[in-house]
This record gives C-alpha cells, sequence and structure tokens, in this order.
C-alpha cells in the first residue's frame, strides 16, 4: 500500500523546465562556449542549480570559483527566472492530485529551499505539502528522511520526478517511483511514466496492486 507521495516540484508540479533552462541560457549567453553550456542545463535538468554553477565556472570556463561567485549567480539567475516561475501553470493533473491526493505529500526538489519556499506559499499551495525539501541536500537522504518522519518501508513511498536522477535517488533510498517524460529520457526503466499528471492516480493504483513491486 502506499501511504505518502514525494514531489519534485519544476516539471512535476509546475511547468517551469523550460522557465528556468532559459535562464541558465540567458545567464551565460555571452560566453563563447554558449552551445556547450546551454547542452549542459538541458542534459542535467535535475542536479540544483549550485552543482550546474560550478560545473560551469570551472570545469568549461576555467574560472576560480567562490561563494562571491555563486552569489553573484544565484542572484542573477532569479532576477531572469523567479517571477516567471511564480506565474507558470500547473503541469496537467497536478492541481487535482494535490487537492484529493488524500496521503501525506512532500516535495523533494532541487531548487534552493528558499526559493521552494516562497514559490509554494505565494502559489497557496502551502497547506497542500506536510514538508518541502530543497538545495542544500540530496535527494536520496531527504526521501529518507521522508520515510522516518511517516515511519513506513520504502515500498510505502512514491516519488514523482521528470528526471533520471530523480531515478536513481528512489532507487537509492528503495522507494517506488513514477516518471513523468520531460526533456531527459528514462532508458531501461519499465515504468510507470506519464506524459503528465493526469494519470497519476492510475499509476499509483496500478503500483499498489502490484504490491510495491517495480
Amino acid at each position: 500500500m502506499i501511504r505518502a507521495c514525494a514531489l519534485d516540484f519544476d516539471g512535476v508540479v509546475l511547468e517551469s523546465v523550460g522557465v528556468k533552462l532559459s535562464a541558465f541560457e540567458r545567464l551565460f549567453a555571452a560566453e563563447p562556449q554558449g552551445p556547450a553550456i546551454a547542452r549542459y542545463f538541458r542534459e542535467n535538468n535535475g542536479l540544483d542549480r549550485y552543482t550546474k554553477f560550478r560545473h560551469v565556472w570551472t570545469a568549461v570556463l576555467g574560472r576560480a570559483y567562490d561563494p562571491a561567485v555563486e552569489a553573484g549567480l544565484d542572484s542573477r539567475f532569479n532576477a531572469i527566472a523567479l517571477e516567471e516561475v511564480l506565474r507558470c501553470p500547473f503541469v496537467p493533473g497536478a492541481e487535482d492530485f494535490l487537492r484529493d491526493a488524500g496521503l501525506p505529500l512532500y516535495v523533494v526538489s532541487a531548487s534552493p529551499l528558499r526559493d521552494l519556499t516562497l514559490i509554494v506559499e505565494w502559489r497557496g499551495l502551502a497547506a497542500r505539502f506536510k514538508g518541502l525539501y530543497g538545495s542544500p541536500g540530496r535527494k536520496a537522504e531527504q526521501l529518507r528522511d521522508v520515510l522516518a518522519r511517516e515511519r513506513l518501508p520504502p515500498d510505502e513511498l512514491v516519488f514523482v520526478g521528470d528526471s533520471p536522477k530523480d531515478l536513481a535517488a528512489a532507487r537509492e533510498a528503495g522507494t517506488l517511483f513514477v516518471g513523468r517524460r520531460n526533456a531527459e529520457p528514462f532508458g531501461d526503466f519499465p515504468g510507470p511514466l506519464l506524459d503528465d499528471l493526469r494519470g497519476l492516480r492510475a499509476a499509483l493504483g496500478s503500483l499498489a496492486a502490484a504490491g510495491g513491486r517495480q
């Protein structure tokens, strides 16, 4: 039986992946390595922004990275993206699921917890979630924390994510997983994989009927 659900946020609750990808690309648009940087962002949707900043600044641009650089990039990124994210539409089916899930719901996201809290409150969603997890922090460890808070075995928690890194976190924590198809393919994961969240209830029912086996 599934007794709790954790959801990634960008691309699972809100259709904000494209907004953030555009913001990353605009942030580094003046760099000659712009196309390589854009490709890196497209291929690493599930990583937190600070890991992305550090990689681009050091491995691609070959520059020294420190807290001041990070703070500057973070501020510029939010100046580009935050207001647009606040206005992003819900992933189809997400709003209905959040309203009538009948399960304790958590967010487990790579977004900074500071921004995540602001967005959830601004969108009037704070009461829908029992807990919010964002960066810094590893998603697998955050899923384990949800298990501990709910006193559940791993096969009674499902994580809904839209990237292979979300799937890897679920596998590391031992939880069930439902994928939302987005920019990155899930490889040989047998499912369930959804185009949006309108089929999430049915997917959870199928997992429950299968006894939590994936």
